[in-house]
This record gives C-alpha cells, sequence and structure tokens, in this order.
C-alpha cells in the first residue's frame, strides 16, 4: 500500500504543511425486515473529506476595504465517523445519527489581522465537530396527478475550534427542510416546485442566519423523444448568506454578507437519439470526476 506523506517549510519555520495519509475507512451495514411493510437498518461509516480546490487556492476577493476571503494551502483533510440507526414504515423513513468530525472543514472563518486592521475570512481545519440528527421523510400522495415529499431534520451541532490558538467551543440547534411537489397536468404538461428552509446553524464559529430558496419548472412532452423545459431557480432571490461572529471574550466581533447566486431562468429543448429501449450503461466514477467535484465552495 502506498501511502503519501507531504512536508512543507520555509527559512525558520517548519511544518507548515504537513501531512500523513493511511488510514482505512471501513462501512458497516445491518438491515431487518420486521414485515411485509417496515424495516430497521444499523450502520456505522467513516469517510475522509479532502479541501475543495476554491478553498485550497490562496486567491483574494476584497469584500470592502476592511475586509476580505482568500483560500488556505494548509488545509487538512477531515476524517468522519458516523453511527446511523433507521426505521422504514412503506415508504416514510426516521433516521436518528451521530456524527463526529475531526478537522472538519469549515469557510469562511473570520481572523483579524491587527497590524492591518483587516478582517480576514479563510476555510479552517476545525479541532472537531460533533452533530445528533433526526431525519424524517414523508411523501405524500394526494391523486394520481398530484404527489409531494417532505424532508425535515433536526440536528444539535457542536463546535470545537481554536481562535488565535485558545478553544471555542459553541452548540447550536437547527432545523432544515425540503420540500417538493409533482403535478401531471394535462396535454403531456407537468409541474414541480421545489425548495428549502435552513434555520440559524454554526459554520465553524460563525453563525449564519435562517435562509432558504424556492425552485420552480414546467415541462412539456413533445411525442416519445422531445421536450421542452422551463425553470426558474432562486425563485424568490433569497439565497443570500448572512452570518456574524461575536467572541467579545477573543475581542472578536464580524458580520459577512454573500451572494453567490441570483435568480435564473432557463428554456432548454431536448431531443433524444437512438433506441429508447437500450439497456441503461453502467454508472462509472473515475478519478476525474472526483477531482471535479472538488471545484466548489464545502
Amino acid at each position: 500500500m502506498n501511502i503519501p506523506n507531504s512536508n512543507l517549510g520555509a527559512g525558520q519555520t517548519k511544518n507548515i504543511v504537513d501531512r500523513h495519509y493511511g488510514k482505512l475507512f471501513p462501512t458497516l451495514f445491518i438491515s431487518h425486515r420486521l414485515n411485509s411493510k417496515s424495516s430497521i437498518s444499523l450502520s456505522y461509516n467513516s469517510r475522509i473529506t479532502r479541501p475543495s480546490f476554491n478553498n485550497l487556492a490562496p486567491f483574494t476577493y476584497y469584500i470592502n476595504k476592511n475586509s476580505l476571503l482568500t483560500g488556505n494551502p494548509a488545509l487538512q483533510p477531515a476524517t468522519s465517523y458516523a453511527v446511523n440507526a433507521g426505521y422504514t414504515f412503506k415508504k416514510y423513513m426516521l433516521q436518528v445519527s451521530f456524527t463526529k468530525e475531526d478537522n472538519a472543514i469549515s469557510s469562511f472563518q473570520p481572523n483579524v489581522d491587527s497590524a492591518s486592521n483587516k478582517v480576514i475570512n479563510k476555510p479552517e481545519n476545525l479541532r472537531n465537530q460533533k452533530l445528533v440528527a433526526l431525519v424524517l421523510s414523508v411523501p405524500v400522495k394526494i391523486t394520481t396527478r398530484w404527489s409531494m415529499q417532505y424532508n425535515i431534520t433536526a440536528t444539535w451541532q457542536q463546535v470545537n475550534a481554536w481562535y488565535q490558538k485558545d478553544p471555542v467551543r459553541i452548540e447550536q440547534e437547527y432545523v432544515n427542510f425540503n420540500m417538493s411537489q409533482s403535478f401531471i397536468l394535462p396535454e403531456h404538461f407537468s409541474v414541480e416546485l421545489s425548495g428549502f428552509y435552513n434555520s440559524r446553524r454554526l459554520n465553524g464559529i460563525t453563525v449564519f442566519k435562517p435562509f432558504g430558496s424556492l425552485d420552480f419548472g414546467i415541462r412539456k412532452k413533445l411525442g416519445s423523444m422531445d421536450n421542452i423545459n422551463f425553470s426558474v431557480t432562486n425563485l424568490l432571490n433569497s439565497m443570500d448568506y448572512r452570518g456574524y461572529t461575536h467572541l467579545a471574550e477573543k475581542n472578536l466581533v464580524a458580520d459577512i454578507h454573500l451572494r453567490f447566486s441570483s435568480r435564473i431562468f432557463k428554456l432548454t429543448y431536448t431531443h433524444s437519439f437512438g433506441k429508447q429501449k437500450l439497456k441503461a450503461s453502467r454508472s462509472r466514477t473515475t478519478e476525474a470526476e472526483d477531482e471535479k467535484d472538488r471545484v466548489k465552495y464545502n
């Protein structure tokens, strides 16, 4: 087994980047069918999360004259350990889980540069993050032409971090709500409405205020090979990330307001070529695709 290690230092500063890999990440899953309608499951898994390219790249983006965003080339990968228990009845699902994530990667962590009097926001590794989550999935079918899906997640979150080498512990409870509604209309029309809402939650030592989004789409089927689709993403133009960090005992008070997306309208036409009854190709994940997924914000 090849275990890659890397170490980077400069001048009198040693171990600026010191990475050591070579861990096993096992997964164990057990399920038991109670009867024809219900089942229970228990699982354990461990995972590694590598920093994304955008988190590593040392770019500089000025929010205003006193605050800026940048990357962190010294980020370490995060490792998580999770235990999950679930109960399924028909299409309804209830799950409870506990997750501990060491070196959790959190974006937009504020640091005050006393020399320049600027707030520098960059990704940081936390000491660890602990999560206890309760997930409820509820499908609802009103008629043969109207169906709904609701997912509700209630989470307790504990963040153990550092600020200027001092330990910081923050706890927060939050709720995430996802919904989608699908309508099948006459004349080969179909409509979908979906959205989500996040209550106040922690991102490292930064508290992000509640926000949500709503999406809309309509499709017209033209025969067996053609479709016309019209969609609106972020219909309410509400994808605003507003956060704050108030650690008076650390002499740190910072606010952040980011907007990465705006309302988007799309009109597309699709035509399928070839025979429709061909066997679906096997899904494959390549190393190049894995690298592509890293080029995004965590």
